[in-house]
């Protein structure tokens, strides 16, 4: 369930960059700075002290699919491997390798999106001027969006069927 709620806030950061980035020129300055702050294009003013939007997510993704080994079992070696193997990452490429293809596809398109993009919409924000390449990267933004809003109701779907909470038991 996590892994959705990660999911769920990225995406809900993807729709404001692309709100941003369609109607950020004809906002006022306090409604550019709220979105701003919503959307996932922020970047680390310092990268030894702190963390943009998409880096931070990209780490909570990575500590919820696949976690550190607990202290205690790092000494063991056998204990440390038993660790790495029980994890997120293993059920999902025995249970459901598919959302596994489409979430590794996915997180890496949009971060890859991202860093691509996020200086070229930051610049464009702050001086008004509309690139001639902004339609192609907003088209770019909308699918990777959808991917994400996908993905999510894959997550979804999948904790339905199997946790269901107050309704039928997960028939398998």
């Amino acid at each position: 369930m996590e892994l959705h709620e990660i999911v769920d806030e990225w995406l809900t950061a993807c729709k404001s960059t692309t709100e941003l980035a369609l109607n950020g020129r004809g906002m006022d300055r306090a409604q550019v700075k709220e979105l701003y702050n919503r959307a996932n294009i922020s970047m680390p003013l310092f990268h030894l002290f702190s963390t943009g939007f998409l880096e931070q997510i990209e780490k909570d993704l990575a500590n919820v699919v696949n976690p550190a080994t607990p202290a205690l079992q790092r000494w063991s070696r056998a204990r440390r491997g038993q660790a790495g193997r029980r994890n997120l990452r293993s059920v999902m490429k025995i249970y459901c390798p598919e959302l596994l293809e489409e979430f590794d596809a996915t997180v890496t398109g949009r971060g890859a999106w991202v860093r691509e993009n996020r200086k070229l919409i930051k610049g464009s924000l702050k001086t008004g001027e509309v690139p001639p390449e902004l339609t192609v990267i907003l088209s770019e933004s909308v699918q990777t969006v959808t991917n994400l809003e996908h993905l999510n109701a894959a997550i979804a779907a999948l904790i339905r069927s199997k946790y269901p909470l107050g309704g039928a038991a997960a028939q398998d």
